[in-house]
């Protein structure tokens, strides 16, 4: 169930209105990411990104800074690690 869930992946070719010509009220949700491109490549590179993730301790944390990813602990500031 959308409703539930913490982070929704959208995926669709362009911002153009679907074929009834209705917006999607998904799209304004702020949990919400679009992803723009063909569905079917799309979803591959995200599925394969999230099974190269690594498993962390429940406090990490993987944030963006200068294009690289990093896993950081804020309850453990010592650890420090680099993802892929």
């Amino acid at each position: 169930d959308v409703a539930q869930a913490g982070n929704v992946i959208f995926l669709k070719r362009s911002m153009r209105p679907g074929f009834a010509g209705i917006d999607n009220e998904l799209l304004y949700d702020p949990k919400t990411t679009l992803l723009f491109g063909d569905a079917k490549a799309s979803l591959t590179k995200v599925v394969s990104a999230l099974k190269s993730l690594k498993k962390r301790d429940i406090n990490c944390k993987v944030v963006r800074r200068r294009g690289k990813l990093y896993v950081i602990n804020k309850k453990n500031p010592k650890f420090k690690a680099r993802q892929g």
